[in-house]
């Protein structure tokens, strides 16, 4: 599970990097004890002031934290905004994402 979890960090980093690179805000927000609290707090909040453009997340972040599924509902439902779930494999075992 570490390698995989520093697979989808070394991703998401990656990731955020070219985008903001290119002029697109965007964040990550995952599952996880090592990405503190006041770290989540602050993408939140930019999600919720349409600052960022796109979220990376995990799967066990939209499972394990119904608040934060509440919060996107939301911004989805004021904002029009899209979500997308990428490597859609990972969650095929959760019923309620299909």
């Amino acid at each position: 599970m570490c390698s995989q979890f520093m697979s989808v960090y070394s991703h998401f980093t990656q990731n955020q990097t070219h985008l903001i690179a290119c002029g697109i805000p965007c964040g990550s927000i995952y599952a996880s004890t090592t990405q503190g609290k006041s770290v989540q707090e602050k993408v939140i909040r930019e999600v919720a002031m349409g600052l960022t453009r796109i979220l990376f997340t995990t799967p066990e972040k939209l499972q394990k934290n119904p608040q934060f599924c509440n919060f996107l509902k939301n911004v989805q439902e004021q904002r029009g905004v899209q979500f997308v779930v990428d490597e859609a494999q990972c969650i095929l075992d959760y019923a309620h994402f299909r």
